[in-house]
Order: structure tokens, then sequence, then C-alpha cells
């Protein structure tokens, strides 16, 4: 939601599945951007720090543009 809370919670195995399909992709860098990530950054957090277990470069949006 624009004050970003979450309208669905990012759980377990959705991060899974996400690091998963980055890694069949064989992604050499990713870009997380969710949706009103600088009002509440938890989510990109989450997902950035479960795909650095790849090995490959991460950067978040909020990291990256943290204005509104």
């Amino acid at each position: 939601l624009h004050d970003g809370t979450a309208a669905r919670l990012l759980t377990a195995k959705e991060t899974g599945r996400v690091v998963a399909e980055v890694r069949r992709s064989a992604a050499e860098s990713v870009a997380v951007c969710l949706l009103h990530a600088v009002a509440r950054p938890a989510h990109e957090r989450a997902l950035g720090r479960a795909l650095s277990a790849l090995g490959i470069p991460v950067t978040l949006s909020h990291q990256l543009s943290p204005t509104i």
C-alpha cells in the first residue's frame, strides 16, 4: 500500500522461489524493486539477504533512491 504496509507478506516459501528462479536464470546481477519499499524496506532487505547467497551483485531500490 502507499504507506508501505504490505498487502501480502513475504513468506520464506516465496523468498525461496525467487532465489531458485534467479539461480536457474544464471543472472549475473539482480535488482530488487518493490513498490513503496522506501516507506518500509523490510521485504527488499529480506530478498536482498537471500539473493546475496547466490554470490552475485544485488541492488535494492530503496538504497539506490531513498526518496519518495
